[in-house]
């Protein structure tokens, strides 16, 4: 298993699609039993340079992010806020190591998320605040009206099925 490791030159492992590949070759390995193949991203449905894909994946993202970090701002004037928030900010510049994208499409979506962070963002960071579910699942049609349709809890929480479903 560490032989997939050594075949990389150190430019190679500053690229962030290098992280979800891995993740493919490490994580459904049977010795490690860490998790199915199945659970994480195809590459039979990339991520589109559309906009209510990103902000799928973006609101996805994010909420992992606040569910993953330690801090929990309570007002939006502290320091656990602000930490939160550079975390948050990075979503769009660390979308390939979550998500497959087509190499022909991967300026497409960057400039994309980067235009809906740009736009979006006060809206978006107030899951740093409001860390409801039900929050996050309105945010791409009911709140950015971007969507058609709701983010359902498990698009949210695809990747993390062992997520609480009350709190981020």
């Amino acid at each position: 298993m560490t032989e997939y490791w050594k075949e990389k030159t150190t430019d190679e492992y500053k690229d962030p699609v290098l992280a979800l590949r891995m993740k493919r070759a490490v994580c459904p390995n049977p010795q490690l039993g860490a998790c199915a193949l199945e659970d994480l991203p195809s590459d039979y449905e990339p991520l589109r340079p559309e906009e209510c894909s990103i902000c799928r994946a973006v609101v996805s993202d994010l909420v992992g992010i606040v569910r993953l970090s330690r801090e929990r701002p309570k007002t939006s004037k502290n320091d656990n806020y602000f930490r939160l928030i550079g975390l948050m900010g990075q979503v769009c510049t660390e979308l390939p190591m979550r998500r497959s994208i087509r190499a022909n499409e991967a300026d497409d979506v960057s400039d994309l998320c980067e235009d809906f962070w740009d736009e979006h963002e006060a809206a978006l960071s107030k899951l740093a605040l409001q860390r409801s579910p039900r929050y996050a699942e309105s945010l791409c049609a009911d709140v950015l009206e971007v969507c058609e349709k709701s983010v359902p809890l498990d698009g949210i929480y695809k990747y993390d099925g062992a997520a609480p479903k009350d709190e981020l």
